[in-house]
Formats: C-alpha cells, sequence, structure tokens
C-alpha cells in the first residue's frame, strides 16, 4: 500500500524496489478491492441515475412503460 502512494512523489525508488523484488499480487488485490469500494459506492448514487435520465431521455414510448422497466431493471435480480 505504501508503494501505491509513494508512487507519485518518489517513483525511482519504487520501481528499484520492485526490480529487485518483483511482487504482484498484493498490489494486484490492493488495486481491486477499491476498485470493488468505489464502484459499490458510485453505482447507485451517481452512474445509475444519471444513466436513468439519460436513457429517459431517448425512450420514446408512455411514461408508465418506461416506469414499469426502470422497476423491473433496478429489482434485486440486478
Amino acid at each position: 500500500m505504501r508503494s501505491l502512494v509513494k508512487i507519485f512523489y518518489s517513483p525511482g525508488e519504487v520501481f528499484r524496489r520492485v526490480d529487485e523484488s518483483p511482487h504482484w499480487a498484493m498490489p494486484f488485490v490492493t488495486v481491486v478491492v477499491i476498485t470493488l469500494i468505489v464502484t459499490a459506492v458510485l453505482l447507485p448514487t451517481v452512474i445509475q441515475p444519471s444513466t436513468v435520465e439519460g436513457n429517459r431521455t431517448k425512450f420514446e414510448g408512455p411514461e408508465e412503460l418506461f416506469d414499469v422497466m426502470l422497476k423491473v431493471t433496478s429489482g434485486p435480480r440486478f
């Protein structure tokens, strides 16, 4: 974790250390976990609402049908 932060202000030192001892599993797992956490936070609060509004403006049909489709796709399966 220290290397992930340190790469921004001392990249030469980080790359030298990686060259001497190439351990990639822990940084990979750390980045994946951070990505999952950010996605879990942003998906319901930012990404889905903006996607819904974008689709609402493009939808050519009755508003009630769009609401039904929205209810089905935002249920527990998705």
